[in-house]
């Protein structure tokens, strides 16, 4: 029987849904805000805001803020620490939490360059879709997060999780399929909408592999998530910003013949008061989003979090299409009467997919899944079973013959 979830985690729920849809809206409306800039190569100063590089910098600076949460907690412990009487024992458990309360640590390098590529390919793509498609590609992280631990954490994927993968490809292809048709019939080239949903897809698997990283090299470390998070935003500001001055020399539509001109971005973010309130509430949407997200998963469950994180697709939706119809047009977008249901079953699949995959739904009555589940449980016995005979037969081999060296074919085969 489930528990009934208390004010508290509904007010965490709640908090989630809405700065995680705030973060989204903001970030698309950036660039469906027009300002004046540099002029282009045909002259034109006055246009949309399509910096990505920028954007990715400013969610950067908000994740960094996750830092001022984690200080002010460390700090706290910290004084009660001192109220400790402290013998050898604890002295060296102090220690350890110092330690591990060090603000930067460079293990964080690595799952930072994973979401610069990620983040960044996630805002380019957002420039060509509209936020709720962009947001609903996202739920293909589950698909490239379970292969990629299987394959390298060796994590035990059940039918259910198959299963579960299987209805998302699903999902994402109807939805995919639903925005490039959709463009046929509007202002936007099919070209740019596939080109975008091949963005966000790549951007999922940079998302996939740094969560695999983040396991890999910090599990059992005692990070706290806060402290995960500013981290990241810290290596992350300081990649990216290396990134942008790369993005200024490498030729592109821009002005000044650059893929991403961070001066004229600055310029047209300071020529536009709307550009600059969107920044601000983009960074501190950014802030919240994560520190209500790592709540929620602490308070409930990881299920819980990747679960709400689906369900804000719909609100991102319905409040793009209110936008569109309250700013004729300018910002948000349409309701498209010919593909729009097609984009609704394809969200359907995508919430049935994830629900599926994080086991909120039994399927094991169902005769197929459980010869499944019943043959992978039987394989993981025999491999279990092998690999504790080659133990003992190790074990008796070294007793007769310390110097012996095992076949490389035998070492293959336990590898696999």
């Amino acid at each position: 029987m489930h528990e009934k979830l208390t004010l508290h985690q509904i007010l965490l729920a709640l908090g989630m849904l809405l700065t995680g849809s705030i973060n989204s809206l903001s970030s698309k409306t950036q660039f469906q805000t027009k300002s004046k800039g540099l002029p282009d190569s045909q002259g034109e100063t006055f246009r949309p805001f399509n910096h990505a590089g920028i954007v990715t910098l400013i969610m950067f600076a908000g994740e960094s803020l996750c830092l001022l949460g984690f200080c002010f907690s460390s700090r706290k412990v910290e004084l009660s620490n001192k109220q400790l009487v402290i013998d050898q024992d604890s002295s060296d458990v102090i220690k350890q939490n110092r330690k591990t309360n060090r603000i930067l640590h460079l293990i964080f390098i690595l799952p930072a360059a994973c979401d610069v590529i990620g983040s960044t390919l996630s805002a380019l793509a957002m420039i060509n879709l509209d936020a709720s498609v962009a947001q609903m590609l996202r739920g293909s992280i589950i698909v490239f997060t379970g292969i990629l631990s299987k394959i390298f954490l060796k994590h035990k994927l059940k039918a259910s999780h198959w299963f579960g993968m299987v209805v998302t490809v699903s999902g994402l292809c109807l939805v995919g399929l639903a925005s490039i048709l959709k463009s046929e019939s509007g202002n936007q080239s099919q070209k740019n909408v596939a080109i975008g949903v091949i963005l966000t897809i790549l951007s999922q698997i940079a998302g996939a592999t740094q969560m695999v990283l983040e396991e890999t090299f910090l599990k059992g470390k005692g990070f706290k998530p806060y402290h995960v998070v500013g981290m990241e935003g810290v290596y992350g500001f300081f990649l990216m910003s290396i990134v942008l001055v790369v993005m200024q020399y490498v030729p592109g539509p821009q002005p000044g013949n650059s893929f991403d001109n961070t001066y004229d971005a600055l310029i047209m973010i300071k020529n536009s008061s709307t550009l600059t309130a969107l920044s601000f509430v983009y960074l501190l949407s950014i802030a919240f989003f994560n520190y209500f997200g790592l709540s929620v998963t602490r308070s409930m469950t990881a299920v819980h979090r990747t679960f709400l994180d689906a369900c804000r697709s719909v609100i991102i939706w319905l409040c793009s299409i209110i936008v569109y119809h309250s700013t004729n047009g300018n910002y948000g977008e349409k309701f498209d009467d010919d593909y729009g249901l097609l984009q609704i079953d394809g969200f359907l699949l995508l919430l049935i997919g994830t629900a599926i995959y994080n086991q909120l739904f039994d399927f094991s009555w169902i005769p197929c899944i459980k010869r499944i589940e019943y043959k992978i449980h039987s394989n993981e016995q025999h491999s279990k079973v092998i690999n504790s005979d080659y133990e003992k037969c190790n074990a008796a081999d070294n007793e007769t013959n310390e110097h012996e060296e095992i076949s490389p074919i035998y070492h293959g085969f336990l590898d696999d």
